[in-house]
């Protein structure tokens, strides 16, 4: 073990032993309405994509947000401005573009589920481009994750789009890499970063929707904005919000709590899925939702107490 990863380890310790009571109480009710504002976000895509086609409501969104987080832009120099140029191909770029293109194709219910998998896709990327170790028992939580896809893909009299669902794997691989190399970057704060994030997805983004849609032939005059604008004001204020709000949180409490949390967002969306969307739920979905869900409670487990041993 390392002198860092040793510190690490030390911190989360003295984090989980220093904090009162009360804190924890209060640490675990923010916890929670992140996990709200997340589940709720896959239900807000759904939304947007039924007024605009997938890269054309991102671009907009990407431009909104670079009004309201430009004031706070600042040059964080040469080696976190390339790192966070990494980390927004993989996050804003490649992970938020196919977020929205394969919900576009998937019930938010099915993509609320496959969210999950990102849990998966995270340490199987350590294990081959980090060389990090992982025992018998996580091997078979990975194996009951992708069980569980195969079962909510392969089963159902009505499958759900294959481009959907390799598009949602696609963007927790993708989401899964750029939390790798966010492990790099530190000392720049967090309205800093999503300042940076945004500007630099924005030209990229945009191309693709000219490339691959026509936003200049969107019949803007037919759009529900009632239904458009909270919905990309959602993300930008309250997913981005959620974001800054986790990173906090987990900065304070040991690493056996608070990311438990992340296994209700399956029931949170399926649930928000059929009060807001109507959507049917079956028998096959539960059951490969709970394969799914016990395979990466497995592996978040077992990684949890890598980190704290």
């Amino acid at each position: 073990m390392t002198q860092p990863e040793q510190t690490d380890q030390d911190n989360n310790k003295n984090h989980s032993q220093l904090i009162h009571p009360a804190t924890a109480y209060r640490d675990i009710m923010l916890g929670l309405l992140v996990m709200l504002a997340w589940a709720g976000n896959t239900i807000v895509i759904k939304f947007i994509t039924f007024e605009l086609t997938p890269f054309t409501a991102l671009s907009i969104r990407l431009a909104i947000a670079c009004i309201c987080f430009l004031p706070f832009l600042r040059w964080p120099g040469k080696a976190k401005f390339l790192l966070i140029a990494q980390i927004t191909l993989f996050m804003a770029i490649l992970h938020w573009g196919s977020l929205i293109w394969a919900i576009d194709k998937l019930d938010a219910s099915m993509a609320a589920i496959l969210m999950q998998t990102q849990v998966i896709f995270a340490v199987i990327i350590g294990r081959f481009f980090f060389a990090e170790k992982f025992g018998w028992r996580t091997g078979v939580g990975i194996l009951a994750g992708i069980t569980g896809i195969a079962i909510l893909v392969g089963l159902p009299q009505n499958p759900p789009a294959l481009a959907g669902v390799l598009g949602m794997i696609f963007s927790m691989i993708t989401i899964a890499i750029s939390y790798a190399r966010m492990k790099g970057l530190k000392d720049i704060s967090p309205l800093n970063y999503m300042a940076h994030m945004h500007l630099i997805a924005l030209l990229p983004v945009t191309a693709l929707a000219f490339l691959l849609e026509a936003p200049l032939q969107t019949n803007w005059e037919a759009i529900n904005y009632t239904t458009l604008i909270p919905a990309l004001l959602y993300q930008v204020i309250i997913v981005s919000a959620a974001h800054m709000l986790w990173q906090r949180l987990m900065t304070r409490n040991a690493m056996s709590g608070l990311p438990n949390l992340t296994l209700l967002l399956p029931v949170l969306g399926v649930t928000m899925a059929v009060i807001f969307l109507g959507e049917k739920i079956t028998g096959t979905m539960i059951a490969g939702g709970l394969v799914t869900m016990i395979g990466v409670g497995i592996v978040m487990i077992r990684k949890q107490k890598r980190i704290e041993n």
